[in-house]
């Protein structure tokens, strides 16, 4: 019920990022991209790390692992929600660090950098941004479908900047 769920949410979210990207159209400023990371056909969702910086929405599960904050800047009164995770700081207070099992988050708008290191992940963002990947699943990023093995830093959706 809950894979459902969050497959009709990242439906809603993702369906009209796409249809403003415009499949092969460049894309400008104003516009919006979309990335979507699961696991294999048939896999609880994609194992390894991945590194978003960026700007817009982005939510998530992981059965099992870490969600490091690097940075976020709320847009607004919008207010980030990690569940299912203890809370700590760095040895070096710069990021704060989650972990746990069935772990749920979402920061709902404005800049971040995170990491998300573990086993089945499913993450969704909505918005412009570059990713890093390293490990087995599934990428899409405005429809293009790859193998996740060593996406090079930089790989993005929608317009930097």
């Amino acid at each position: 019920m809950r894979r459902i769920c969050l497959t009709l949410l990242v439906c809603a979210l993702v369906a009209p990022a796409t249809a403003v990207a415009g499949g092969s159209t460049p894309t400008t400023a104003a516009t919006s991209g979309s990335l979507g990371i699961s696991g294999a056909p048939g896999a609880p969702g994609a194992s390894g790390s991945i590194s978003l910086v960026g700007k817009g929405v982005v939510f998530g599960y992981v059965a099992h692992g870490t969600v490091i904050v690097y940075s976020y800047k709320a847009d607004g009164n919008a207010v980030p929600t990690v569940s299912g995770a203890k809370m700590t700081l760095s040895s070096d207070a710069s990021s704060v660090v989650y972990t746990g099992n069935g772990m749920r988050f979402l920061f709902p708008g404005g800049p971040y950098q995170l990491e998300i290191d573990g086993v089945g992940i499913d993450l969704s963002a909505v918005g412009n941004g570059s990713v890093s990947a390293l490990g087995s699943g599934t990428l899409n990023a405005d429809n293009v479908m790859l193998a996740l093995g060593r996406i090079p830093t930089g790989a993005s959706w929608g317009p930097l900047g």
